[in-house]
């Protein structure tokens, strides 16, 4: 079989707040066993955070308010809040778009 195929079950309650790894409610105490899956199963960032912000745009909405939003996945530095941010357009010129909130 693949290795895809092989994959932690975490049984949940959002409602009473409990998880496990048993089906049973009963033996449930927190939602710890989710936060550790998460730190097993996942890989750390493997991005540098000291390298200039780098993000692939998945997805962009509109908001009344705030104006357009993109949505990616960052590769470099660590996320601030109130930074100015610019994007490099398809013909590799600079605009600047705003501000990281």
């Amino acid at each position: 079989m693949k290795k895809t195929a092989y994959f932690p079950v975490i049984y949940a309650s959002s409602k009473l707040g409990k998880a496990g790894k048993d089906a049973d409610i009963e033996k449930m105490e927190d939602i710890t066993p989710i936060f550790d899956a998460i730190l097993e199963y996942l890989p750390a960032p493997s991005g540098d955070p000291d390298k200039p912000l780098q993000m692939l745009v998945a997805a962009i909405s509109a908001d009344n308010f705030k104006g357009r939003i993109a949505t990616g996945r960052i590769y470099n530095e660590k996320s601030k809040t109130d930074k100015k941010l610019s994007i490099l357009t398809v013909m590799g010129s600079r605009k600047s778009v705003g501000y990281q909130s």
